[in-house]
């Protein structure tokens, strides 16, 4: 049975009339050419679900999760009708019927023992600061500003430059800021993704009492799922209201882009890739051009942009389900990076940055690729 949150759910579901603008605006469907892994057939399938007609057929089932959860078909229709909450009900109906893709029980089984999608122990989500050499780290104590890292920058070494260099600008910005440590469990995200919402509310719980504990006025974070589950989705799932302000680092470095001073602006032409997360999902677009036309010369807006920006391929969990897609639509966005003369592809988000670094491997390109946070602390020379 499909759990609505709202009747007004269900009155969308019954107003769409599968004319399949969506389908067109899908990167899934436009790199595989199969109508099944469209949204405009996910949405059939839904509304026959709640007809009561079942689905049984493990290409079904995993043709739900061929999907980045990025918003682009919502963007496009023409009713403005919510799919992304319709993929969360779907994957939360296929959850609870246990026939999730295995390769994705490989990651829920890791966030129910390790609390991080990655199968590492606790005691090694801060081993960055040692490998890169953090000096003195604030850990565990009461501060204004609590980063919360995220599992990605914390443990795939593609991503923890960018925990060192969010640090390094907190340190720059003489904030009073700590980290939650070891202590620290997976926004819970990926249990969204999966499809348990119950799940989802244990993470909250924990991570919630943690910052609260600390008397923590404001959380920044780097990564865009961190940042909607922190800001929006913990308060719906906690039913209340947080003791603490919610921002992505890329709204504290602009609060504070006056105290930043660029040592050497990029000489090399600047391109930005929106995370759909952050930018479509999030709201948060112009903060991060404000920046980057602040500290390079030559800055260049991609084809597609703000709230029409295409997904890197990187979100939904789809690397578990299909990785060769994930690599395919990442380098059609690497293609137009190169295509516009682009040096430099610069994004906000640790699995953005993961997976455009994949599709540039793929090319056999030397386009770099950097989080925003790399980007400003090579401009002030940190």
């Amino acid at each position: 049975m499909i759990k609505f949150h709202s009747f007004l759910s269900s009155v969308f579901l019954d107003i769409c009339v599968k004319c399949g603008v969506c389908r067109d605006s899908c990167h899934v469907y436009l790199e595989t050419g199969d109508l099944g892994k469209s949204p405009v057939y996910r949405l059939r399938v839904m509304q026959n679900i709640v007809k009561g007609k079942s689905i049984t057929e493990d290409f079904e089932f995993l043709n739900i999760y061929e999907c980045t959860l990025c918003g682009r078909c919502m963007e496009v229709c023409p009713f403005g009708i919510s799919t992304i909450d319709f993929w969360e009900y779907l994957r939360g109906y296929v959850y609870s019927l246990g026939r999730n893709p295995e390769n994705l029980n490989l990651i829920t089984n890791s966030l129910q023992e390790f609390k991080n999608p990655y199968s590492m122990m606790a005691e090694s989500r801060f081993d960055w600061i040692d490998y890169l050499g953090l000096e003195n780290p604030p850990v565990s104590k009461k501060a204004n500003i609590i980063y919360f890292v995220g599992c990605t920058p914390a443990f795939k070494g593609v991503c923890q430059e960018i925990a060192y260099a969010s640090s390094l600008l907190l340190n720059k910005l003489n904030l009073n800021w700590s980290f939650l440590g070891n202590d620290e469990w997976c926004c819970g995200a990926p249990w969204i993704m999966a499809g348990s919402e119950e799940k989802a509310v244990e993470h909250a719980k924990h991570n919630v009492k943690l910052i609260e504990d600390l008397n923590a006025n404001e959380v920044v974070t780097t990564c865009p799922s961190c940042y909607r589950m922190l800001k929006w989705k913990y308060p719906s799932l906690l039913g209340r209201k947080l003791g603490f302000k919610v921002l992505h680092i890329t709204e504290l470095i602009v609060e504070h882009i006056n105290n930043l001073k660029p040592q050497s602006l990029i000489n090399s032409t600047v391109t930005y890739h929106d995370p759909c997360e952050l930018g479509r999902l999030g709201g948060i677009i112009r903060k991060p051009r404000l920046i980057l036309k602040k500290f390079s010369k030559s800055f260049i807006e991609l084809p597609t942009h703000g709230l029409s920006s295409e997904c890197c391929g990187g979100g939904g969990l789809l690397q578990a389900v299909d990785n060769e897609v994930r690599v395919k639509v990442s380098q059609k966005r690497v293609k137009q990076a190169l295509n516009i003369g682009a040096k430099i592809l610069v994004t906000s988000c640790p699995s953005c940055k993961m997976t455009l670094r994949d599709g540039v491997s793929a090319l056999e390109s030397d386009l770099e690729v950097l989080d925003l946070t790399e980007f400003l602390i090579k401009t002030l020379n940190l």
